[in-house]
């Protein structure tokens, strides 16, 4: 929810908050532009992408990363993008 982003708060083109206000209004996630890539490192498997909710400008991103988990049958679970990302590898 911390990076769910808020139509209103979005600095950007009207065209830019409208696709926001549709996303909410239809019950969808507000993952505008946020885009990335899965990789492994170390063993680990990893998401990272691209963020504007933190920044409250579409013309600004971030950049956050978060560890994949998986299920016993190989599902990979839910991923979950918050403040605190990923613990540094230590070696």
């Amino acid at each position: 929810p911390e990076f769910r982003y808020e139509p209103a708060k979005i600095a950007g083109t009207e065209f830019l908050k409208s696709i926001l206000q549709i996303s909410k209004e239809m019950g969808l996630p507000s993952t505008y532009d946020r885009h990335g890539s899965f990789f492994e490192h170390a063993g680990q498997w990893y998401f990272i992408c691209n963020d504007h909710s933190q920044t409250n400008s579409s013309f600004f991103r971030e950049t956050v990363i978060a560890r994949v988990e998986y299920r016993g049958n190989g599902e990979i679970e839910p991923v979950v993008i918050d403040a605190r990302g990923v613990p540094a590898i230590t070696r």
